[in-house]
């Protein structure tokens, strides 16, 4: 049986997906180990991820959304060559922002990914207003990730990373002004959540990925720097 998905009246079949030998030269930055197969597949899962977020935009801006998840997958690519997490960074978002569940990714990538996308999608509750359910939805998401594996923890670094990349820019163009775009307003909160990340991943905090995460929460946060250095001490047990 042909595996299938459908982007508005379009029917897409996995069976009929070609990347031509163009796009595979043009993709400069994978794994070098991947075999030509793996890399087809990645860029198979690319389009899947476009399709999904077809219309969608970075919150506040006119970029269109796939570029979060794409640069979640390269940042994923120099922590491992585990071609599931990789696939897992594209889709990670796909459940929780689009019309697609976690049985179409299990069905279209296999139970692994899907495992790896739950783990990385909130409880939205639709029927509630996203500010008054942000914290509980981040204290969740630091629950799951507490006792994480370590990919599950390689694809936080590499969705938060890409994220906190996307603050400290705007925050230089915009000052504290930027974060009324969010649903959490409050940048004390802001921080409890980024430095929680950190401390959450400091398994890999030997990798230049942690790193610059760690370093640009510093920077993007340097203003709450009391609350900043009393929850990157101890990050995790507030709220969890």
């Amino acid at each position: 049986m042909q595996k299938k998905f459908s982007s508005g009246n379009e029917i897409f079949f996995k069976e009929d997906f070609q990347a031509t030998p163009d796009a595979l030269k043009s993709l400069l930055v994978y794994p070098a180990s991947w075999t030509e197969k793996e890399v087809h597949q990645y860029l198979f899962c690319l389009e899947y991820s476009r399709r999904a977020h077809d219309g969608d935009y970075r919150k506040g801006t006119r970029i269109p959304y796939i570029a979060h998840p794409v640069e979640a997958s390269l940042i994923a690519m120099v922590l491992t060559d585990d071609l599931e997490v990789v696939e897992a960074a594209l889709l990670h978002d796909v459940v929780e922002d689009t019309g697609r569940t976690i049985d179409d990714i299990k069905d279209m990538f296999g139970e692994t990914v899907a495992e790896y996308v739950l783990m990385a999608s909130e409880n939205k509750r639709p029927d509630l207003p996203p500010e008054s359910t942000w914290k509980i939805r981040k204290s969740e998401y630091l629950n799951h990730l507490k006792i994480g594996s370590l990919n599950s923890k390689v694809l936080a670094i590499a969705d938060k990373l890409s994220n906190i990349r996307s603050m400290a820019r705007d925050y230089k163009l915009c000052g504290n002004a930027m974060w009324q775009k969010f649903n959490q307003k409050d940048k004390r909160e802001q921080c409890w959540y980024y430095y929680s990340v950190c401390d959450l991943t400091r398994e890999l905090s030997e990798t230049d990925s942690w790193k610059e995460m760690m370093a640009l929460t510093r920077d993007v946060f340097a203003d709450v720097s009391d609350e900043a250095n009393n929850l990157s001490n101890n990050a995790v047990s507030q709220e969890l």
